[in-house]
């Protein structure tokens, strides 16, 4: 195995974690502020780390850039470990939202009708 193979790699992954940590200091999802740091860390860092390492290679070769130049990979890392955590928060957030939900309710709103927010029509 080629060693700047690894080297790239990892750089994408801390670049991913980064992205990931930026956005966490600013947007968390509802259910997991008052959880342990570990689960919070676990979250983030796996989202932040995975993504980046998945899927910088295909953005970078659909853009038409190396992905061996740092310069230009890691911010395209960097960007992808914080959309990975803001779409992890936005389901969380939806999810969060409708656990009480009635299936109706959540059909109507999906099909552009306004989510009811009392439960059995209180």
């Amino acid at each position: 195995m080629d060693f700047n193979w690894v080297v790239v790699r990892l750089a994408w992954a801390l670049s991913g974690l980064f992205g990931a940590f930026a956005l966490s200091v600013f947007w968390l999802p509802r259910k997991i502020e008052g959880r342990a740091a570990l689960a919070k860390g676990v979250i983030i860092g796996g989202t932040g780390v995975a993504v980046p390492l998945v899927f910088t290679g295909l953005v970078l070769r659909q853009l038409g850039l190396d992905g061996s130049d740092l310069d230009t990979a890691m911010p395209v890392a960097f960007v992808l470990g914080m959309m990975a955590l803001a779409l992890i928060n936005w389901i969380a957030n939806a999810v969060d939202k409708r656990e009480d939900a009635d299936i109706v309710d959540v059909a109507r709103e999906a099909r552009g009708g306004d989510f009811n927010e009392t439960k059995g029509g209180e």
